[in-house]
């Protein structure tokens, strides 16, 4: 016995007004993304979605439309950034590997700190393997520093000054302002920063390799 029931055709038929009912109001549905913006509408949508409005953004927003400027956002692989990539073509930091910024940069820092502490008369067993990567300090600590500390603290500065101008000059320059921003969004969602252990020997790679 056919436990499945045939549907009538006066069901299906309903069932295909209904549907085609469904589509024609779809259709009639008028673009939430006004096709004539007003200024003050692009450079609402310019801060929302960006770090806002660069010069002549908001008249090539204007010419081209709301609509093509979220559609070019949305796919930031094919955006040219030209003038970002000239900007940061001299950051060599920002194409190394982990590993090559730790033996270019951090382990040289860690090795002239143990030296120092030797020729101190410190056990270099006590001095924290942890990378030191803050401004130069003014207190008696800094002043006591060896003048090969001091050359090795600055080159291990050059790795977080160069992932931190980076930013602001994507942010400014960069054509792929939605990108940016969730960039942003998400490196800063993550309990993850400079100041937290050895994760700054990390950071530039995390970032261009995970978040961008």
């Amino acid at each position: 016995m056919n436990v499945f029931r045939k549907p009538s055709r006066a069901l299906i038929v309903g069932a295909l007004v209904c549907a085609a009912a469904g589509t024609t109001g779809a259709q009639k549905r008028p673009s939430a993304v006004p096709s004539a913006p007003s200024d003050k509408t692009v450079i609402h949508v310019l801060n929302r979605i960006g770090f806002g409005p660069a010069p002549g953004d908001v008249e090539r927003v204007r010419r081209i439309g709301l609509a093509a400027h979220l559609d070019q956002q949305l796919q930031p692989d094919r955006l040219a950034d030209d003038k970002v990539e000239a900007r940061l073509a001299g950051f060599d930091t920002l194409k190394m590997s982990t590993q090559d910024i730790a033996q270019d940069y951090y382990l040289p820092a860690l090795m002239a700190r143990r030296q120092a502490q030797r020729a101190k008369g410190n056990d270099p067993a006590m001095t924290p393997e942890t990378p030191a990567m803050t401004p130069d300090k003014s207190g008696a600590e800094g002043k006591d520093r060896t003048p090969e500390e001091r050359k090795a603290a600055q080159a291990e500065r050059v790795v977080l000054a160069e992932l931190m101008q980076q930013k602001i000059l994507r942010a400014a320059y960069s054509e792929k302002q939605l990108q940016e921003v969730m960039v942003d969004f998400w490196f800063n969602h993550f309990n993850v920063f400079a100041g937290k252990g050895q994760t700054r020997i990390y950071l530039t790679e995390y970032e261009r390799d995970t978040i961008r």
